[in-house]
């Protein structure tokens, strides 16, 4: 029913989890990540101690809310390309 409760265990959901503006999303113990829409920008915050990471087998890319436009690129093993005006500026450094 649409009142019931996911178990305290856990649980499956389906459909979709909809939040307000300034809802957060707060994950660890002490809210150490948090996801939210501030109203006007849509926000991942790190509030916990260590780093923030992205992980992924294959690159990892950062796009346009359309998806259809690569704003940086992170080759796994290789280079990171920024992109600006479809253009790329490619960086690599070897220590």
């Amino acid at each position: 029913t649409a009142n019931a409760a996911l178990p305290a265990g856990g649980g499956t959901m389906t459909g979709h989890l909809l939040l307000g503006d300034n809802d957060i999303i707060k994950l660890g113990d002490a809210g150490d990540l948090l996801l939210y829409h501030d109203g006007s920008n849509s926000r991942i915050k790190d509030n916990g101690t260590g780093n923030l990471y992205v992980s992924a087998d294959a690159d990892v890319l950062i796009t346009n809310a359309a998806g259809n436009e690569t704003k940086l690129k992170a080759t796994s093993d290789g280079s990171v390309k920024i992109y600006w005006c479809k253009c790329y500026w490619c960086y690599r450094w070897c220590y």
